[in-house]
Formats: C-alpha cells, sequence, structure tokens
C-alpha cells in the first residue's frame, strides 16, 4: 500500500470568526475561545467533543449582575461520557484550552463523575452525579467591583492563538505516559506563579457560584470570586456532547430558580454589549465632527486674520499717502513708473517719485502680511 504524503498544516484555514453572520445577534459558543479539536454546530449551540477533555466557552461574558446558563448533557459515540462545566476568566490562557473546565485558577467547575467542584485542580466534595440526559444550570452572582478591564468587543476575523503557537508532536515519539508526565510538570509550575498572580488581584467580596441539576439547587460554592469577566465554560471526555441554552426561552429549569435570585439569561449580555459598540460609534463620530467643526472655524479666524490685516494696511497706505493723492492714484502712479521714466527736474516728477517710494514700501509691507496670513491658513488647514 502507497503511504499518503504528507501535507503541510495550512495555518490561514486557523483565522475563524467568533461567530458567524447568521448567529452574530445571540450569544453563542466561541468559534476562537475554543480547542481547535472540538467540533460546532451551525448555530453554535452543539459542542462536541474527542476522547480528551477540551474547552469550549461562550462569545460574551459578564463582569457585574446575576446571570444565567443552562447546558444539556448529551451522548456522542461513546457510552460512557464525562462533563465538566462552569465558568471561566477573560484571561484564560489558550494552552489551557486543551484540558478541563477547572484545571487551573483561570476557570472553575463541577464534575459529572461525583458532583464535586473543581477549581485549580483541587476537587472538594459538592452535589451530585450526573450525565447524559440530565441539564446542568449554572448562575453566577457578580457585585459591583472595583477593578478596571479592557472594554469587550466583538472579535471579527481573530487568529485562534493556541492553533498558531501550537507544537506539532515529533515523528517516532513514545506513548502519552512521557506526554502527560511533562504536561502534569508544567501544569503544576504554571499554576503556583498564576495562583501567586490571582491573590494579589482584586477580590470580588460577596460573589459566588450556583449550579441546579434538573432544577434541584445543588447551593452556593466558590464565594468572592477575582474581579474578573466571566464567560460561561463547557468542557467534556470521552467524546461527549453538551447543547448551551443562552436564551431563556430554550431553557428548560429557568422556571425552578428561586425567585429572591433577581438573575438575566446570558444572552441579554448582547444588547449590552451591542449598546456599548454603538454609544464607543457615536461618541467617535461626535469626536470627529467637533474636530471638524474646530477646524473650520480656525480657517474663518485665519481668513478673517487675513481680512483684517488687508483692511489695516489698506488705511495704513492711505494715511502715509501726499495730500490729496488717493490709493487709485498711487496705485496708477506705480503703474506708469514701470511703463515710463520720468525726467529728472520737470514739474510733478519729485511728488510722483515720493508716491511711488511710499506706494512701493506700503504694497511690499501689504504682500509680506498676506503672505504670512495665507502660510496661516495653510497650516491651519492642514
Amino acid at each position: 500500500m502507497v503511504g499518503r504524503k504528507s501535507r503541510k498544516p495550512d495555518f490561514t484555514r486557523n483565522w475563524v470568526y467568533e461567530a458567524s453572520k447568521k448567529n452574530k445577534d445571540h450569544v453563542v459558543i466561541s468559534n476562537v475561545n475554543r480547542s481547535r479539536f472540538t467540533g460546532l454546530s451551525d448555530d453554535q449551540l452543539t459542542y462536541s467533543a474527542p476522547q480528551g477533555y477540551r474547552i469550549a466557552t461562550s462569545t460574551h461574558g459578564a463582569q457585574e449582575g446575576t446571570w444565567y446558563f443552562e447546558a444539556s448533557c448529551l451522548k456522542g459515540a461513546h457510552e460512557s461520557p464525562a462533563f465538566r462545566i462552569g465558568w471561566a476568566r477573560h484571561d484564560l490562557p489558550p494552552d489551557v484550552m486543551d484540558a478541563n473546565v477547572g484545571y487551573d485558577v483561570h476557570s472553575w467547575g463541577i464534575r459529572s463523575v461525583d458532583g464535586s467542584t473543581i477549581h485549580d485542580g483541587h476537587r472538594e466534595a459538592y452535589g451530585k452525579p450526573f450525565g447524559p440526559g440530565d441539564v446542568l444550570g449554572c448562575l453566577i452572582h457578580l457585585p459591583p467591583c472595583d477593578v478596571e478591564l479592557e472594554p469587550e468587543v466583538e472579535q471579527v476575523f481573530a487568529p485562534n492563538l493556541f492553533q498558531l503557537n501550537r507544537e506539532p508532536r515529533k515523528k517516532g515519539s513514545k506513548g502519552s505516559s512521557k506526554r502527560g508526565k511533562q504536561k502534569e510538570a508544567s501544569r503544576v509550575q504554571h499554576r503556583s506563579k498564576e495562583t501567586e498572580q490571582a491573590a494579589a488581584g482584586v477580590v470580588c467580596t460577596g460573589s459566588y457560584m450556583q449550579f441546579f441539576l434538573n432544577g434541584e439547587d445543588l447551593g452556593k460554592t466558590f464565594t468572592d470570586l477575582p474581579g474578573a469577566r466571566y464567560y460561561p465554560a463547557i468542557s467534556a471526555y470521552n467524546y461527549g456532547k453538551i447543547t448551551a441554552a443562552f436564551e431563556r426561552d430554550s431553557m428548560k429549569f429557568a422556571d425552578t430558580i428561586p425567585s429572591d435570585i433577581h438573575w438575566r439569561p446570558i444572552n441579554d449580555l448582547h444588547a449590552i454589549r451591542h449598546k456599548f459598540e454603538m454609544e464607543l460609534l457615536e461618541a467617535e463620530q461626535r469626536q470627529m465632527e467637533e474636530e471638524q467643526r474646530l477646524k473650520e472655524e480656525q480657517q474663518r479666524q485665519a481668513a478673517a486674520q487675513l481680512d483684517g490685516l488687508q483692511t489695516a494696511m489698506a488705511q495704513d497706505l492711505d494715511a502715509t499717502a501726499p495730500v490729496g493723492v488717493t490709493m487709485g492714484d498711487i496705485a496708477g502712479t506705480a503703474t506708469d513708473s514701470d511703463s515710463s521714466s520720468p525726467v529728472p527736474g520737470e514739474g510733478g516728477s519729485r511728488v510722483s517719485e515720493e508716491g511711488s517710494a511710499e506706494s512701493g514700501g506700503a504694497e511690499t509691507v501689504l504682500r509680506k502680511a498676506e503672505g504670512e496670513a495665507v502660510l496661516e491658513m495653510k497650516r491651519v488647514a492642514a
């Protein structure tokens, strides 16, 4: 059998839209912030994983308020998939996308195997086991917190950095045991560094997460979270699938949430971000209009200054002209002096010479002033 010819990777295929055009008006699973090994349905609401855990997050995140979404667990090609679902911070590193929710300090989740919570690789007893056919409700409460984050804007034609920076597996490398040990050593080193950084951050006092299994309240967990922007995060193992419900109409157990919790569906974040982007565009438009107005005002002032200089020069010229001689006479005398040479000593030649000298000097000053005014107008227009 003839072996298949190896093909070089086409990195241009790794450039993807965060949301397709038909999904851009909704919160969906991101086409950018997910592992390249995951699958995604056309509506970007159903995620499918390969054999190992892989992470995907939503296109929109919350920084303040109480937000809720649901994740329906589905069976894929294997009979016993596993799931880890929860929330991830905005600064989730790209190289952690090929792990599970709760792998490091940037994500928090609940495990389907025993219902325990997981964060930074540490597990704690919490809820009940769940699997295919179950619906996990995920709620997060974020009081106002004194933390400054970059504005969240829509990513258009953005690269999946993990795909571009991933090193390919070397030919003839041994099994996964060695790679697993290297990965675990890297994780321990990475976790210790990130834990130190997270501890130095701003704590959002009073914040918490809360999970619901098929409408049953499992209680609050993960309190006093770091100040950040949080995104719904899902991960599955052994070919599991997850369908996310971000809109209230598509949620199955929204009515079972306690009435004293004033929450909003994650899909409302789209309207909030769209409003922010429109306000940003309007502010930029107002700034451009103000700059144009100032430019036109400066041009008008320069033109008025030029007119003033011309009027002042004309008045000075009239004031310095001999008695009974007007500007028109001086201009005519200047023209005659250019076309004919007067005979020295003849009558009127002295007046003509004096008038020509005085008018010539005034016209020189006038031309200089006009030139300076024109240069000023050009500078303002530039």
